[in-house]
């Protein structure tokens, strides 16, 4: 049976709820459980992730920095563009501490995440996600 936009819709924000509190607590596998075989990140600086073992081992280097965030989801835009495919920006604030930097360094960001997503055997995953920071303090 066809997902409704409703219904895909309120998957794709669970789907990204779950990526940041996974992401939040450095849980690779959680974050790789979520996103397809073939995803995409596309970092702010312009770094590619093009494979689950490179977005595995973005998650552990921020466990080995010292990183510590917090993601707070403010705003989910979502377009549900075909049965199998949907778009969502995802708006938050990110406080982070870096305990391993001299001196500890605080801050947060204001950040979106320009989503793609795809449905794939009867889940929604994350298929291409591109950050955009907007403000960084």
């Amino acid at each position: 049976m066809p997902q409704t936009s409703d219904s895909a819709r309120a998957e794709c924000e669970r789907l990204v709820h779950h990526y940041c509190a996974a992401y939040d607590r450095r849980d690779a596998t959680a974050v790789l459980r979520l996103v397809t075989d073939d995803v995409q990140f596309e970092l702010a600086g312009g770094e590619l992730i093009d494979s689950l073992e490179q977005l595995a081992a973005h998650v552990q280097d921020a466990t080995e920095e010292g990183t510590l965030t917090h993601h707070h989801v403010t705003t989910f835009a979502f377009e549900h563009t075909s049965e199998t495919n949907a778009t969502g920006d995802l708006y938050m604030l990110i406080p982070y501490l870096r305990s391993s930097a001299e001196p500890r360094r605080t801050g947060f960001l204001s950040r979106r995440y320009a989503d793609r997503y795809r449905l794939v055997d009867g889940q929604w995953r994350i298929a291409h996600r591109r950050f955009v920071d907007q403000i960084i303090h």
